[in-house]
Formats: C-alpha cells, structure tokens, sequence
C-alpha cells in the first residue's frame, strides 16, 4: 500500500501537481465488524507479525502516515482509529470550536429554502417549527461553550427531496394540514431517510451497556439532561469494560458521536430530537418494567416519613436497577434515577413528584420532594 500511494504521489508531483487525499468514512466496514463479527474486526486493526493483509486498517493510514500527503478523514467514531494505532500524527478536528458550525444546517440555511418551497408565512413557520423538533438540536463546542443548535444535514435534504417529488402530493398535504400542526404525530417512518436513521448496532451496544440505567435516568428526568465527557478517544475493549470507573462516560462518548445525544453545556448531554428520543427511549422501557415489579409502600414512607424508611425506599430502587456507586458516581446522576424510578410508580401509589422544589415560603429547597 505504502510503495503504491508514494508512487501516485510522487507521479502526481513530477507533472506539477499536489496531492490531497480525502478519506470518507474511513470506519464503515469497521463498525459493523466489531459488534457483530469482532474477531474479524480484531485482525483488521492489529497486524500479525509484519503481514501488512492482516491489518488493513492499520496498514492504510502508516502508509499515509509515510508519504507525508495532506489528507481529511471523516467518520463515525475514533474507535477504529484507536485500535489500529497507525496514525498518531493526525489532528483531530472533532472538538475544534473553529468547526463548530460545518457537520449541520443553520436556522437560516433551513428558512431560506423554505423561503422558496412555501408562498405563505404561516405554512413556513409550521413546517420549520416541525423540522426542528425531528431534524434540530445538535450542538457541538465552540469557543463560547456549545453551538447554536444544528439541523442534521442529510435528513434535511431528504425532506426537501421528499417535497420536491410531483408523486408526493399526500405527503406534502399531510405535512401542512396534520403533522406541521402536531409535530408529535408525524409519521417518522415517512420523514426519516432509513440510511441514516439510528444504527440497530449502536442501539443493542448502548441497551446492553450496564451505565445505560444511570443515563438514561438523567435523560428521561424533568431535567432532560445529565453530566458526561464525551471529549475523550477511546478503545473498543474500553468502551466495553463494564467495570472501568469512566466507563459512564465511555458510553456517553459512544452515543455521542452516534448521534444519540448531543452537548447540552456546562459538561452535559442531552437527546436532539425526536429523531432521536423515540427509539432512544423504547430502550427505557426494560427500566418501567423492572420498577413496576417493585412492592414499595411509597405512601408509608410520605405519611410517617422517619430515616430508615427513606433509606430502605432509596435502597429498594437503587438495588432493583443493579447499579454500583462509587465516588464517581455523580449527584445528579443519583437524583435523576430516583426521580424517573419514582415518576414511574406515581400512579400506581397515588402521589406527586416535584424535581428542585421550594417549600416554606421558599425558605428550603429540596431535590425532589413526594407529596399524596
């Protein structure tokens, strides 16, 4: 590989010209290997002997690496990238708030080419309103903190693609009489491309990763968000060690740049859309069944509260999720999975759950208070 690049390079220079080698999604092959065959994936990022076949991956980018070339590189995730070890001289442009902007489509980009689709102010404003709940909400840092939120580029086009099309006179009157009116009753399936819908992949190694529960609490609470890196390049082997104390974190950074959650400031994440959150969120459902199970006597604990009935009702929740804390487990991580864990159960038991409350005239606060 590496006699060939240097021979198109310096064939390429001896006519007068400069190379510049784009490299687009360089991890494809690779992410669907290393969930589903990843003995496979294995051989292709570590090399066996000096075999350059038995590492392709690795093989390609030291050959990069070698020749000197310029060269841009996109993808899905750093995973591929970390195993193969071949290219440690890359920059990576990921977290540059100078990019911040340039992976999605900017409020103005969407008005303007609605600007041309729609005669009618009001017809605009409901459709925009639409595309921001399923296509809106991606952020990525800046040198302010976080960007403005982003349209996601590809699903975009394929709604202006979909509009454009003369057969698809139902969908356009289905998008200005119904779903433009009721975002929430949008048919996904009718505006989400199937080519980058979430990956089943991503989805079964996010449903089976033990932090999952402390997440997904965080997400699915009043709050709609948790803390988590997702700045950081890892492994697979360390995306999938259960036991690592970052280990939250790793798959926080996995479901980030699968486009799962997005920043959300200040060190947090959150889900974009409802792109995102239906499919997002049926994996909660393994969590309501697990807490409908539970016999707690919640109204007991409210009616003659005392320490060592607050505490088993704490303890019953927290073992009936299988969660291990230690010191870096988080605050909020804690009160967001009682908070979602007792929401559950406020029908059942007949009572309400406030999040931050004030009581006493507002003289005390507390982090979430249970009232019958």
């Amino acid at each position: 590989v590496e006699a060939t690049m240097e021979e198109i390079i310096r064939t390429v220079h001896n006519r007068g010209g400069k190379t510049f080698l784009l490299i687009d999604e360089y991890d494809r092959f690779a992410n669907k290997l290393m969930f589903e065959h990843p003995q496979r994936y294995a051989k292709m990022t570590k090399r066996v002997e000096d075999d350059a076949r038995t590492a392709p991956i690795r093989t390609f980018f030291e050959a990069v690496k070698a020749t000197n070339a310029r060269s841009f590189t996109t993808g899905i995730t750093p995973i591929a990238l970390a195993d193969a070890s071949g290219w440690n001289g890359c920059k990576d442009l990921t977290h540059d708030g100078m990019f911040a902007t340039v992976c999605g489509l900017r409020e103005q980009d969407v008005l303007q080419v609605l600007e041309k689709l729609l005669e009618r102010k009001d017809d605009r404003d409901r459709v925009f309103g639409l595309m921001q709940r399923i296509y809106n909400g991606y952020h990525f840092p800046d040198k302010h903190g976080i960007s403005e939120p982003l349209f996601n580029t590809q699903m975009c086009l394929f709604f202006f693609d979909k509009w454009l099309n003369p057969s698809n006179a139902d969908f356009r009157q289905n998008m200005l009489d119904l779903w433009s009116r009721d975002p929430e009753s949008a048919s996904l399936h009718e505006l989400i491309d199937a080519n980058v819908a979430v990956s089943e992949n991503a989805l079964r190694v996010v449903a089976k990763h033990p932090s999952l529960l402390l997440l997904q609490t965080g997400l699915a609470s009043s709050r709609g968000s948790v803390d988590a890196e997702v700045n950081r390049k890892f492994r697979l082997r360390e995306l999938l060690d259960y036991e690592a104390p970052d280990s939250i974190h790793r798959l926080a950074a996995f479901m980030y740049h699968h486009g799962l959650v997005t920043h959300a400031g200040s060190g947090q994440i959150k889900m974009p859309n409802r792109a995102v959150d239906e499919p997002l969120r049926g994996l909660f459902a393994c969590v309501s069944a697990m807490i409908a199970s539970w016999k707690l006597d919640i109204t007991d604990v409210i009616n003659n509260p005392t320490r060592e009935k607050v505490w088993r009702l704490v303890s019953e929740i927290t073992r009936g999720l299988n969660t291990r804390y230690d010191r870096n487990f988080m605050e909020a991580g804690l009160q967001a999975l009682l908070e979602y864990a007792l929401r559950e159960l406020t029908d059942r038991f007949g009572f309400t759950v406030d999040c931050e409350s004030e009581y006493s005239g507002g003289e005390r606060r507390a982090d979430l208070r249970l009232a019958t």
